[in-house]
């Protein structure tokens, strides 16, 4: 098997290096393949270090390692491929394993002056060397043909930034728990076979996907299409609301849903009050360009919408992105 996975990525690999510039050491692929399976692999893990992804004992998130050695990850926010489409990988059953790039550790405090304020300095992540700790795992069967979305989830390790030392020359220490863990992660893999529309160049559709840790609810999604007057020859356009998910938790997805095309803002509500006289809005996403409107939208395309990180009563727009399968 090893032999295998090791034929097929230096052939990945050797197509990569013909037909593109980016650091990422297996090819986009656009077409619909028949030797392999697809993967598309992200981390939504809100203030975790960077992360890998592995089949068994071979990293697929391939980035070019740091000039120390120390390899590089997917940030949160990250995916791979960093563009639209998947990552072509064997087709069989494997081992998805993440791992960790750095651990999290306190600077050295420096206590001579017995501050009043008796704190670490801020915590910071530290590269690693190889053996990388794994902080997920799931057994996952590939099928030839068929497309994958793999996603870590949950919450970082919190740790202690109290200093056990006096705060005045004369006074009793005071119970410290700098750089011991306060809270361990919560790690979690999700894999989800997508079960993309069939090809169509005159359509778009859209889903959800619930990856906000700690969100004290489920939720339902609305996509609005913008209206635009009529111009010159080009017809008005009607605004249109369509609702892409229903009532879904934490760690689900909802179904690709057909849209027309359009410009689009994206609205997420707590499950059951869209379309209420007390609706409860958590969030609109507008553009990441800081567009009005989301402009980009085609047709023939595939895309997904994403709660991710860790929530927070201010939503941040770090916690919602998009991206396209097709």
């Amino acid at each position: 098997m090893k032999n295998t996975l090791n034929k097929l990525f230096t052939i990945a690999a050797a197509a990569f290096l013909l037909s593109s510039c980016e650091d990422n050491a297996i090819p986009v692929r656009t077409d619909y393949v028949s030797d392999g399976a697809l993967v598309k692999l992200y981390n939504h893990v809100e203030g975790s270090g960077n992360v890998n992804y592995y089949l068994n004992d071979q990293r697929i998130t391939a980035n070019t390692a740091l000039a120390n050695g120390a390899l590089r990850g997917l940030a949160f926010g990250s995916t791979f491929p960093s563009t639209y489409g998947y990552a072509n990988v064997p087709a069989g059953s494997f081992n998805l394993i993440v791992r960790d790039t750095a651990t999290m550790t306190p600077d050295t405090f420096n206590d001579t002056a017995k501050l009043a304020v008796n704190n670490c300095k801020p915590v910071t992540w530290k590269a690693l060397a190889s053996p990388y700790n794994k902080i997920a795992e799931k057994a996952v069967t590939l099928d030839r043909g068929a497309s994958y979305t793999a996603i870590l989830v949950g919450t970082p390790v919190v740790m202690g930034t109290r200093k056990t030392v006096p705060a005045t020359d004369t006074s009793p220490e005071i119970p410290g728990n700098c750089g011991q863990i306060v809270t361990p992660a919560t790690y979690e893999l999700l894999f989800t076979r997508d079960n993309l529309p069939a090809p169509d160049f005159s359509k778009v559709y859209f889903r959800f996907a619930h990856n906000l840790a700690n969100a004290p609810y489920n939720f339902d999604v609305v996509a609005t299409r913008a209206a635009k007057a009529a111009s010159g020859t080009t017809p008005a356009v009607e605004k249109v609301e369509t609702v892409i998910a229903t009532n879904i938790g934490f760690k689900e997805f909802g179904q690709y849903v057909e849209v027309p095309l359009g410009d689009y803002n994206v609205d997420f509500y707590k499950a059951g009050t869209w379309g209420t006289a007390a609706p409860v809005k958590y969030y609109t996403y507008t553009s990441s360009s800081g567009a009005t409107t989301i402009t980009s939208i085609a047709l023939g395309r595939v895309y997904t919408f994403f709660l991710r990180g860790t929530h927070n009563n201010a939503p941040r727009a770090a916690n919602v992105d998009y991206w396209r399968e097709r």
